[in-house]
């Protein structure tokens, strides 16, 4: 006698399967029949404990460890377990009863023979037995049971104090039909605990329900409607069970995998809630049941529920969060796919993804929070304020991140991505010239200098999570930064900015910084010449424009014994020496005449007159300012036309000559308005002194690509040109 202690699916309630070539599925079980050993199929852990009828050899077969276990020859009778399977032929010899632990589960009918040939022809064909029906329900899925005591929990959050809870007995685990019998108790606390006594059940199986108010996550306070919320358990194996959107979830689903395809309760509950947390991106492999999961638990199986309720309720209010998820519901009955539209999903992961970042954005670009915004360290917050239990609450983000990161199209983030950047998947609409990036209820305008998707994420493996890129790590993305390097790189994705390769690091440099080198201001585009000053030995870059050679930085001169005009008469900016070196020195009027080195002087008006008609004439339709601006070190200035070629409404200069003017700032001799003389200028202002005189107390400046004048006593910068 063949024993094995290996788990077994019993037979079904119903008779079955004619002897035909092709498999015939039992009605109503998990009984089939198939021609030969060939037609066995796979024998994993997905069929564990299948029955299947082989024709061939009339003979029962299980699958079980991975093989397919049979009775033949002398052996008649299969112990699974506790299980003992035989075949017992029927006394008209018109087929084989299927019998387990004395139960009849199974009937197969010999197919009828084949008329006698004639004249020299093969006979007909015989014909195949006809499927029976057998309501026959085994012991084992009707075992009468009293329901002496059941606990448990009723959560979405808690349900409120004083909310009904109702038991219903089913008639059987085959069909789990509804019977008269119910009973019903009340939550009696905060915490969403019940607790009620019955009688006499006709079977093990046994529904529960609650419907009421919950405590919100999200908020923390009680929700503004109702929900309803169900759950199915087994009595011989639970005196607890709680209800939550676990056990909601896979209500209908077991319904219909265990009245539709025949599976036992247990082995549907297994795979409904595989196929739920699956459609959440979860792996459950190692899960206890969902009514034994708890929003208040400390393990894995309540980290993921949790996940899963804050993930659905989302931004929703109760009415909205009650319909979307009976709509999930009833797509995954069927399918075990919780689709239910891409769209929803995508929306859902967005509305997350802008709690975890804190921003949002609508169709004009504009940031405010939306309403129901919440966070998830709110929302542990929350869930811990209400003391549901003594338990560190676990990990909950990131099975919360994780979604959203798969909806969205990134993937896993692990060691293997780590630094890696990702766009978000989201697709991109046009509308004439204009682009937008697409999202649920809404549409984003896709700025002209970016990618067709704005929104860019990076791989931090040492938290296992995508967060947003930062503006340096989305623009630089891929390109070297070694010491030495000093290169200046314009942005990947956004072009107005630059960046600057500095201590083995990229630096943004697109506004105002004075820890930034003035090297790395200059136009790389551009093939400078040079001067050197004999009185100190600096050195400076010049550019020729037409007839005129300019120097393309600020002088930086300060020796006061050779130079007696620059006492009292020069400075540097907020009066910090560190600030010249790259700015060069602020002069006085008085100072700036004739501080220029031998071979060079300070232009007076008609020489900044030349340059200025020189730029209107090259570049008609432009500002002649911008064409002189340092492409990058300006904060937040508007430029139009070709300097641009409309790549950005906001953007420094586009520095065509090599002058790389520096908004270094102005020294204000009598600021009026403030009592800091330089009313802050830097990164937004810079002027340059000419030679020529406009009134007794004024001279003409250069500035904004304009001539003007200011106070001789004011301190500007100074450009020198060649004689």
């Amino acid at each position: 006698m063949l024993k094995r202690a290996l788990p077994l699916v019993l037979g079904a309630t119903g008779i079955f399967v004619a002897c035909g070539d092709e498999t015939t599925i039992v009605e109503g079980g998990s009984i089939a029949m198939v021609a030969d050993a060939d037609a066995l199929g796979d024998c994993d852990g997905d069929n564990e404990g299948e029955l299947l009828w082989l024709k061939s050899e009339a003979q029962l077969r299980m699958c079980s460890g991975g093989e397919w276990l049979s009775m033949n020859g002398s052996v008649d009778t299969l112990y699974i377990a506790d299980s003992k399977c035989s075949t017992e032929p029927l006394k008209d010899s018109s087929g084989v009863k299927i019998i387990c632990n004395g139960d009849s589960v199974g009937v197969v009918l010999n197919g009828r023979d084949g008329a006698d040939g004639k004249n020299g022809k093969d006979g007909i064909d015989g014909v195949d037995g006809k499927d029976l029906i057998d309501t026959t329900v085994s012991d084992s899925e009707s075992v009468p049971t009293e329901l002496n005591t059941i606990s448990g929990c009723s959560q979405k959050g808690p349900f409120l104090s004083g909310t009904p809870v109702t038991v219903r007995g089913l008639e059987n685990g085959r069909t789990l039909t509804q019977s008269n019998i119910t009973y019903t108790g009340f939550i009696a606390n905060d915490k969403g605990e019940f607790k009620l006594r019955g009688g006499m059940l006709k079977s093990q199986y046994v529904s529960l329900s609650a419907t009421g108010y919950y405590k919100n996550e999200m908020t923390g306070g009680n929700s503004d409607g109702q929900i309803s919320l169900n759950a199915l358990t087994d009595l011989s194996t639970h005196t607890t069970a709680n209800l939550n959107l676990l056990t909601h979830l896979e209500y209908d689903r077991v319904y219909y995998l265990v009245q539709n395809e025949g599976k036992r309760v247990a082995t549907a509950k297994k795979q409904a809630q595989k196929e739920i947390f699956a459609a959440f991106h979860i792996d459950s492999d190692g899960f206890k049941n969902s009514e034994d999961m708890n929003i208040a638990g400390s393990s894995e199986a309540d980290a993921a529920l949790l996940a899963v309720s804050i993930i659905m309720q989302n931004r929703f209010t109760t009415s909205e969060f009650s319909e979307y998820l009976s709509k999930f519901a009833a797509d995954l009955e069927t399918d075990g796919k919780g689709n239910n539209g891409d769209s929803s999903r995508v929306a859902i992961a967005d509305a997350i993804l802008e709690s975890e970042f804190g921003w949002f954005r609508d169709g004009d670009n504009s940031c405010y929070p939306p309403k129901n915004f919440f966070r998830l360290a709110d929302v542990r917050t929350n869930v811990k304020g209400w003391n549901l239990s003594q338990n560190e609450i676990p990990n909950f983000e990131k099975y919360v991140r994780h979604f959203w990161s798969q909806e969205l199209g990134l993937g896993v983030c692990g060691a293997l991505a780590d630094g890696l950047i990702k766009d978000d998947s989201l697709p991109v609409a046009k509308d004439g010239e204009i682009r937008y990036v697409t999202r649920p209820g809404s549409l984003f305008r896709v700025m002209d200098y970016e990618d067709s998707i704005p929104y860019r994420y990076i791989c931090h493996a040492d938290s296992n999570r995508w967060v947003e890129a930062s503006d340096v790590e989305k623009n630089t993305y891929g390109e070297s930064c070694a010491a030495g390097d000093n290169k200046v790189i314009k942005g990947k994705i956004d072009k107005r900015n630059s960046y600057y390769c500095k201590d083995s690091a990229w630096v943004n440099i697109t506004e105002w910084d004075w820890n930034i080198p003035k090297e790395a201001r200059f136009n790389p585009d551009i093939e400078y010449g040079s001067m050197t000053d004999n009185r100190d030995q600096k050195t400076y870059r010049t550019v020729e424009i037409g007839n005129q050679t300019w120097m393309a930085e600020n002088l930086n001169y300060a020796d006061s014994s050779k130079t007696p005009s620059l006492v009292g008469n020069s400075r540097c900016y907020n009066d910090s020496l560190k600030y010249c070196k790259v700015g060069g020195r602020l002069y006085t009027w008085d100072a700036a005449i004739d501080i220029c080195p031998e071979g060079w002087h300070l232009p007076d008006s008609t020489e900044w007159a030349e340059l200025l008609e020189l730029l209107k004439v090259t570049f008609e339709n432009e500002d002649p300012s911008w064409l002189l601006k340092s492409s990058n070190g300006w904060n937040n200035s508007y430029m139009p036309g070709i300097c641009s070629s409309w790549l950005s409404s906001w953007e420094s200069g586009c520095d065509r000559f090599g002058f790389t003017a520096l908004p270094v700032g102005v020294y204000y001799d009598d600021p009026l308005v403030s009592t800091d003389h330089f009313m802050g200028s830097a990164g937004s202002r810079t002027a340059f002194w000419s030679s020529s005189e406009a009134e007794t107390e004024k001279a003409y400046v250069f500035s904004d690509g304009e001539l003007s004048q200011l106070k001789k006593k004011d301190a500007l910068s100074v450009r020198c040109v060649q004689d």
